[in-house]
C-alpha cells in the first residue's frame, strides 16, 4: 500500500511540475527548445515512473519506517531548508548559509564550536566559488543594507 500512496503522490507532483513548466514564458531571444523542454522531460519521467509504481508496486517488500527521533530530525532539516530559502534575501547569502550549515551540523550531533566553524568556512567557500570564480551575484541581504 505504501508504494501506491507514494506513486499517487509522485504522480500529483509530476503533473503539477508539468503544469508549472507549461506556464514558463519564452523570451524573444531564446533557443529552439526554450525554457520548457528540460522541466517537461523531468515531469514526463516522473509521471511515467509514478504510473509504473502505481501499476506494479514492489512485491514482498515491507518498508521500514524511521523511528520518531529520525523522523523528527528529517522534519527539522526540511524546516531549516525552508527557513533558509525564505531568509536568504533578508539576511544575505553569507549569514544565512553559515546559519544553515550550523543548524544542519547540530542536527547531525556535531558540537557547537566545530559546527560554527564549519558554517563560516562553508559559507565563505561557497561565496568565493559562486561570486568570485563563477561571477554569479548572490544576495547581500536587506537587513545589512545601508
Amino acid at each position: 500500500m505504501t508504494d501506491r500512496i507514494s506513486g499517487l503522490f509522485l504522480l500529483g507532483v509530476g503533473v503539477a511540475f508539468a503544469i508549472a513548466a507549461l506556464q514558463l514564458r519564452t523570451g524573444f531571444t531564446s533557443d529552439n527548445l526554450g525554457p520548457k523542454a528540460f522541466p517537461l522531460i523531468l515531469a514526463g519521467g516522473l509521471v511515467f515512473l509514478s504510473i509504473c509504481l502505481l501499476l506494479r508496486p514492489g512485491r514482498g517488500f515491507r518498508p521500514s519506517w524511521p523511528s520518531r527521533s529520525v523522523a523528527l530530525g528529517l522534519f527539522l532539516a526540511l524546516l531549516s531548508l525552508v527557513l533558509y530559502a525564505n531568509l536568504i534575501l533578508w539576511l544575505g547569502f553569507l549569514v544565512s548559509t553559515a546559519l544553515e550549515v550550523f543548524v544542519l551540523c547540530l542536527l547531525y550531533q556535531a558540537r557547537p564550536l566545530p559546527a560554527a566553524v564549519a558554517g563560516v568556512l562553508t559559507s565563505l567557500a561557497l561565496f568565493g566559488l559562486f561570486d568570485w570564480l563563477l561571477g554569479l551575484p548572490l544576495p547581500n541581504g536587506t537587513l545589512f543594507a545601508g
